[in-house]
């Protein structure tokens, strides 16, 4: 039997004071304590990935145009509402480093960003604001705008979320005159003519 030399230690160093069974008892446990943890951690990343897959698939079938920036106003993440509403194809083409390379028109795009700014900064959200806002085919349409701060676990804010609703046909129907109702008081009608 060979003896251990100084240069290379024994396995009975590794743990030192138990018996040959307990050692193997000790290493057993051990990789039995490993591959449990392999497994649960396994489970949790496919229960993230579901989760991530069910919020992304909700919020890619809202109506509405959700977007996340970060406090240099790069688009983290981008809904197809919202590309569609400023004229880009694809999540690359939604750089917001210059206003005029995001939206057709520019005056809205400093406009949306000053917004945007002003939320980092401040720290104060912006609710459901009601705004023009010109597509890129040109026609006029009105949002109702909120943009949130994103915060880190400690409470920093590290960017935005922003929801546009397009309320255009709401402001349309309110526009427009409503007709006469029977029986309406006369002075009621007299104060809408």
């Amino acid at each position: 039997m060979m003896k251990p030399s100084p240069s290379r230690p024994s396995q009975a160093r590794t743990t030192p004071g138990l018996p040959r069974q307990s050692r193997r008892r000790y290493r057993i446990c051990s990789w039995a304590a490993s591959i449990r943890y392999a497994l649960s951690r396994i489970v949790a990343e496919r229960e993230l990935a579901e989760e991530r897959n069910l919020l992304r698939s909700v919020i890619n079938n809202l109506l509405d145009s959700i977007y996340v920036k970060d406090v240099r106003a790069s688009i983290a993440s981008i809904t197809s509402p919202h590309m569609r509403s400023i004229g880009a194809e694809h999540p690359e083409g939604c750089s917001s480093e210059k206003p005029s390379s995001t939206f057709s028109h520019h005056d809205a795009a400093v406009r949306f960003q000053a917004d945007d700014q002003a939320v980092i900064r401040s720290g104060k959200p912006i609710v459901n604001r009601q705004e023009p806002f010109i597509q890129p085919d040109g026609q006029k349409h009105w949002l109702s705008t909120t943009k949130v701060p994103l915060r880190n676990k400690d409470g920093q804010i590290i960017g935005i979320v922003g929801i546009g609703r397009d309320i255009t046909e709401r402001k349309r129907s309110e526009e427009q005159p409503r007709p006469l109702q029977r029986g309406a008081p006369r002075e009621e009608h007299a104060a809408r003519g």
